[in-house]
């Protein structure tokens, strides 16, 4: 396609080099190490764009050498370069299944520390969750307020303006005053985000949605819900509530309650649901996802009915994903979605194909460890990132292909040179 001539003013050189610097980082939390030819081949950088970008990273402490490359030969190995991943930390925080799980990550992402701690109604969540927190860095030897964000998921549809979860999902400790509390107890920045979503962010980039760049993810477990990822991206909805399918009016459910946790989809499939049609169906019942994963690995005909109907409801919210945003790809998560594993996600697509023609893969998540946790650190990573190596949004919405083309005019007079 031919590209039209650009207008307005090119970037300046100073933004052409912060563009450059965080193409190089986000490079190296990518591949790890890299030398200076293969940041040079990466980025199509000349030489000493490259040397001069190297030498502005070491000096702002971002980037320092980790080894050499190449075989022993005359002349210098060359160097191999890596993040300083040490140089902030990150938190993710999980409330579910009546324990605070916390998980810090380092500036390359890797997780350094967890830690847990039961939820004491004794207590003030906002204390419980500033004590699970220092727990897990003081296994780093140091204190809280050396983080650099804490993402904390929410159990339900959150209002991201007061952080007050919607009413019906009766979590102790979550009201108006948490997040006041948090920002004392902990004195770092906070940020909220529903569990859903975060589940959805950690399957696009560590899980079953790595690679795809339209993708849903189905939340089936205590509370039910959805994320929306189009064009790579989450969508959170005007006020949040994007992919909010449990309060999806269907058969055989009751209308939701406005402002309730209750009703609709959710009636159909939320855990205390899925228990009771496993009694219906004669199955021994226990915690939800025991039962849905002994379920599926049995061959009687109790546990093959149960199955087959629980499957059925499941293609029902399914459908509104599809006939809404046509995501390409459902991945089945929470307790029940995971427990289920392809056994149920096979049965779902199976009905889902009787219901309509667009052609949808249903699958189960693959993340082998907790996806809210993991979706709690990636979020708070790209807030991190974003604030450290200098937001590539913003950088991009300001100066977009212009800058590009500056970046790319610097470096090829430079190689001319």
């Amino acid at each position: 396609m031919k590209r039209e001539k650009m207008t307005g003013n090119p970037a300046s050189p100073q933004m052409a080099r912060a563009i450059n610097d965080r193409l190089a980082l986000d490079l190296l939390v990518e591949h790890g190490r890299l030398s200076a030819p293969q940041l040079r081949e990466l980025t199509g950088l000349s030489r000493p764009s490259i040397a001069d970008l190297i030498e502005r990273l070491q000096e702002g402490g971002l980037v320092k050498q980790v080894g050499e490359s190449g075989k022993k030969r005359r002349g210098p190995n060359a160097k191999v370069y890596g993040l300083v991943a040490d140089y902030v930390h990150v938190a993710g925080v999980d409330l579910r299944g009546g324990t605070i799980h916390v998980a810090l990550a380092d500036l390359g992402g890797a997780i350094v520390a967890e830690s847990r701690r039961t939820i004491n109604p004794d207590h003030t969540l906002a204390s419980l969750i500033r004590r699970a927190v220092a727990d897990a860095v003081r296994k780093l030897d140091r204190e809280v307020s050396a983080l650099h964000t804490v993402v904390v998921a929410a159990p339900g549809f959150i209002n991201q303006n007061t952080a007050e979860l919607l009413p019906g999902y009766e979590f102790p400790g979550w009201d108006a005053e948490l997040l006041p509390g948090l920002i004392d107890a902990l004195d770092v920045p906070i940020a909220f985000e529903n569990e859903a979503d975060l589940a959805g962010t950690a399957e696009l980039h560590h899980g079953a949605g790595a690679g795809r760049r339209d993708l849903a993810v189905l939340w089936l477990d205590r509370s039910v819900g959805a994320s929306v990822i189009l064009d790579g991206a989450l969508r959170h909805g005007a006020s949040g509530g994007s992919g909010e399918v449990g309060k999806l009016a269907l058969p055989g459910a009751h209308l939701p309650a406005p402002g309730r946790a209750s009703g609709g989809f959710h009636s159909l499939v939320s855990s205390e649901a899925v228990l009771a049609l496993a009694a219906d169906h004669g199955v021994e019942t226990g915690p939800v996802a025991e039962v849905v994963a002994r379920a599926c690995e049995a061959d009687d005909m109790a546990s093959t009915s149960f199955v087959d109907a629980l499957a059925a409801r499941i293609a029902l919210g399914a459908l509104g994903l599809v006939a809404v945003v046509d995501p390409g790809l459902i991945v089945m998560s929470g307790d029940i979605g995971r427990a289920g594993a392809s056994v149920l996600a096979d049965r779902v697509a199976a009905h889902l194909s009787t219901l309509d023609a667009t052609v949808t893969d249903i699958v189960p998540s693959t993340l082998p460890d907790n996806p809210v946790v993991t979706g709690a650190v990636l979020s708070a990573l790209h807030i991190a990132r974003d604030d450290v190596f200098g937001s590539s949004s913003r950088l991009a919405a300001a100066y977009g292909e212009e800058a590009e083309a500056a970046a790319a005019a610097e470096s090829g007079a430079e190689a001319a040179g």
